[in-house]
């Protein structure tokens, strides 16, 4: 048997993947800037209510609107973050592109959080809400998801 010898020739990939990840921009989706407020005075903070649902708390089962929806969403944003990534090195504004994504990102999240998020509510949460639908009583939650690019 032969011993093949393999040689690896760099011819400057390894310099491109570097260039674009020093400039390539990320968005950042979430609760962040004006959207942590609240309407109603002294109620805690959208960032709050968002962080005990997320994760849960002793009261609160969790309803992770973010982490999980990114999980099961990772093949579509992968694959959408790879045309992104082919785009820009042909020569497209990364910051756009990246805009564009965190905008989707941000629908993706929204139109989760509208369709149900298990586990059902408690008889008497849904008595003081007057609605069966977790994560949504104003819609303030909701409505406070954004996306920048950083």
């Amino acid at each position: 048997m032969t011993k093949m010898q393999v040689t690896d020739t760099d011819k400057g990939m390894q310099a491109l993947l570097k260039q674009l990840g020093a400039r390539m921009p990320v968005s950042v989706v979430g609760i962040i800037g004006d959207g942590s407020t609240r309407d109603d005075e002294g109620a805690p903070t959208n960032q709050q209510v968002g962080t005990w649902h997320e994760f849960g708390t002793g009261k609160i089962p969790k309803r992770s609107f973010i982490r999980d929806t990114f999980d099961i969403n990772r093949a579509d944003f992968n694959k959408r973050l790879k045309k992104v990534a082919a785009v820009v090195l042909d020569g497209a504004d990364p910051r756009l592109k990246m805009a564009r994504f965190g905008l989707y990102a941000e629908g993706v999240i929204k139109k989760r959080i509208a369709a149900g998020i298990p586990p059902a509510l408690a008889d008497v949460t849904i008595k003081r809400k007057g609605s069966s639908k977790p994560l949504i009583h104003t819609g303030q939650l909701r409505n406070s998801i954004a996306s920048e690019v950083r």
